[in-house]
């Protein structure tokens, strides 16, 4: 999952400075540096999934297609 909250395709970059500065209540100018100056955080909030095995637990069909 690839969130677009950040980075070169964020969703912040494509809103007019205005509406930025009004929903986070900043100065204008301060919007224009958050809009511009997120450079590479495209992967910055995607969440790792990953999978763990533990000891002495087995899936049914993994011990299915041991056989």
């Amino acid at each position: 999952m690839v969130s677009h909250l950040a980075g070169k395709n964020s969703i912040l970059r494509a809103m007019p400075v205005d509406v930025v500065a009004n929903a986070y209540r900043i100065s204008r100018e301060e919007a224009r540096s958050l809009k511009n100056n997120r450079g590479e955080e495209l992967g910055a909030f995607t969440p790792r999934f990953q999978q763990q095995r533990y000891p002495g637990f087995s899936n049914e069909s993994e011990s299915e297609n041991a056989e």
